[in-house]
């Protein structure tokens, strides 16, 4: 089993390769708050992490979480999941809350299976900013 690690400045350059690996470059230039962000390292290497957010109110949120490709269905994601969710608890929150890519029904029937269900009342809303 991979070891869990806050991230820090040894463990970025990993993270930014796996958003590489999973198809998500653009994401390499985000901003993460390493009190908030869990890696998951095996064998020296990142393979896998979880950021949230959490401002001290009742509820609190998954934002991003990724597992390499080849480690998925391994139980690295709800590890990674559990692990945030009990560092959320000690902080406060008492609702935990992510927001799916509507499209991933795989990602859907995993959060169902570690125990999350669909909020009712939520509209995600957007606006296309071409010219």
């Amino acid at each position: 089993r991979p070891r869990l690690a806050l991230l820090n400045a040894d463990t970025w350059p990993d993270v930014q390769q796996l958003f590489i690996d999973c198809a998500v470059p653009w994401m390499t230039d985000w901003q993460f708050n390493p009190r908030r962000t869990l890696v998951a390292l095996h064998g020296g290497a990142v393979v896998g992490f979880v950021t949230s957010w959490h401002d001290g109110q009742p509820i609190a949120w998954i934002d991003l979480m990724l597992v390499t490709p080849k480690l998925r269905g391994s139980g690295i994601g709800a590890w990674l999941l559990w692990t945030m969710e009990a560092m959320l608890r000690q902080a406060g929150a008492k609702v935990v809350r992510v927001v799916l890519d509507g499209d991933d029904a795989t990602v859907e029937e995993q959060m169902v299976r570690c125990g999350y269900t669909a909020c009712k009342g939520n509209i995600v809303m957007e606006r296309h900013n071409e010219g």
